[in-house]
């Protein structure tokens, strides 16, 4: 349904071999006068030699129009054919699909979805502006008629989050637009600011410094991921149109959160913030890396058969149904019994069978233990007969899309969901739907929980009373109900090697 929703609906209206236009086009076609109905703003487009050098224009690709020549039979000025195909190309490449300089059936799909009305090519001398504050402040003028104004702010809560994680940056909330320096606005496709001559665009942002998103009204947004009704995710839409706030500019790669086309086939993943995005981001406002350590503190270049031995530095932790905990270091894992090291570091999959080579978090559920790699989510279970760990039904699964960030620490909570967490963001996340059920800030409903926290173990099994909170070296006891550390140790003097 989706695809016959926005690039199958065509109607061959000239059946001429050859080119796009009668006389010699510069552009190759192996489809000749195709017009595609553009959903997003119920109007009929010619994918004609016309529109593709205005999309071409419009996005980026073609500039220096002193460069153009004069046609001999019209007399209008005309782009040079080497220089149209060249721009053709450079979007085709852009996209990810062999640069042919030639408008086939993949081409003409990318080039007719509906997308980010900023440029994806850029001149080389532009210069951006970047915040030179800590608080952002922003504010809403037009809210959209078929969204329910809650709604709205939610999804734009957590698209600041998916930020927020990234930089130390806040963004508020103020009552008037004057007052604000990010201002969102629902408009009529037809609004001038837009001028969008493809009528493609159904989102863009100004920025950074007084800031404005535009956002069709005209468009059937979906929200929580209802993919049934839609193709384009208003949460994915804002997180990427945020970006641009910030100071992104469009990426490439197509699972990336900036890529400019919000209209996805049913097969393809939904956008993520990468690595690379975050790399760019924190490169952009000279942010380190908050997990990069100086050489001298990395536990890695402790003595390589003492850390072997025994726990000195730990990645993730989780405990086990029989009561033993499974302590996690690159692709080591040590398990451990009243506090006491029973194995001394040993390769993760000797233990538990197709496990990933390491794990950035972890967390037990009952009779679940769950293990996250990247975004990709492992479950066991630990057999009665001899208490070793078999693969869980359905595991691996994947990480649900909304939840944007690496999870670099877990804990899990008495209703049988677990929190995921990355610096100052946490998603409450349901594992029987594999969905999240909240995402807000840590500090706000977490707050004193230790630095840098890397796993959460409840002191007694599906209670979320007490937990023992274990950063990368200490472990501290956490109280939850009333949200304070009441004891610390280091790991070193907290677990004891008997061998």
């Amino acid at each position: 349904m989706l695809l016959k929703s926005f690039w199958f609906a065509t109607i061959f209206a000239i059946a001429v071999q050859g080119c796009v236009s009668s006389g010699d086009s510069p552009i190759e076609s192996e489809h000749d006068g195709r017009i595609l109905e553009l959903k997003s703003n119920r109007r009929p487009a010619v994918l004609d030699e016309r529109f593709i050098e205005t999309y071409l224009k419009t996005f980026g690709y073609l500039r220096n129009e002193q460069e153009n020549v004069t046609s001999e039979e019209s007399g209008e000025k005309q782009i040079p054919k080497e220089k149209l195909q060249n721009a053709l190309i450079t979007f085709q490449e852009f996209m990810g699909i062999p640069g042919t300089g030639k408008v086939d059936a993949q081409t003409s799909s990318l080039m007719m979805r509906k997308r980010c009305g900023n440029a994806d090519i850029h001149p080389s001398t532009d210069i951006l502006a970047l915040w030179k504050k800590s608080v952002v402040t922003w504010n809403i003028t037009h809210f959209s008629k078929t969204i329910k104004e809650s709604d709205f702010r939610e999804q734009l809560h957590q698209a600041f989050a998916a930020w927020e994680i990234v930089i130390s940056m806040d963004f508020v909330e103020v009552d008037r637009a004057d007052k604000a320096d990010i201002v969102f606005s629902f408009e009529d496709s037809e609004n001038d600011w837009q001028r969008d001559p493809t009528h493609l665009t159904i989102a863009r942002a100004s920025g950074p410094i007084s800031s404005r998103v535009w956002i069709s009204a005209d468009e059937h947004w979906g929200i929580n991921n209802e993919l049934e009704q839609t193709g384009t995710d208003l949460f994915n839409v804002l997180v990427h149109e945020i970006g641009h706030v910030l100071g992104m500019r469009h990426s490439p790669d197509s699972g990336s959160m900036m890529h400019p086309l919000f209209e996805r086939s049913m097969n393809q993943d939904r956008p993520v913030v990468t690595p690379d995005d975050v790399e760019r981001l924190r490169n952009l406002y000279n942010v380190a890396d908050p997990q990069q350590q100086s050489a001298e503190n990395d536990p890695a270049n402790l003595n390589e058969t003492s850390l072997t031995k025994c726990i000195k530095s730990i990645q993730s932790a989780t405990h086990a149904p029989d009561g033993r905990w499974l302590v996690f270091k690159d692709d080591k894992v040590w398990q451990t019994l009243n506090h006491t090291v029973m194995t001394k570091g040993i390769e993760i999959f000797q233990v538990l069978p197709s496990a990933p080579t390491y794990v950035n978090a972890s967390a037990t559920v009952g009779d679940l233990m769950i293990l996250i790699s990247d975004r990709q989510i492992f479950g066991y279970r630990q057999t009665k007969r001899n208490g070793q760990f078999e693969p869980a039904e359905g595991y691996p699964k994947e990480l649900h899309s909304r939840v944007l960030f690496y999870p670099e620490a877990a804990f899990p909570l008495a209703n049988g969901s677990i929190i995921l967490l990355s610096d100052n963001v946490f998603a409450t996340y349901d594992l029987e739907n594999n969905a999240p059920t909240f995402l807000n800030d840590k500090n706000v409903y977490f707050p004193n929980l230790p630095e840098k926290l890397v796993s959460g173990i409840p002191q007694i099994p599906d209670s979320d009373n007490v937990y023992w909170m274990l950063t990368d070296s200490d472990i501290y006891e956490y109280d939850a109900r009333i949200q304070q550390i009441l004891n610390s140790e280091s790991l070193t003097t907290f677990f004891t090697c008997d061998f």
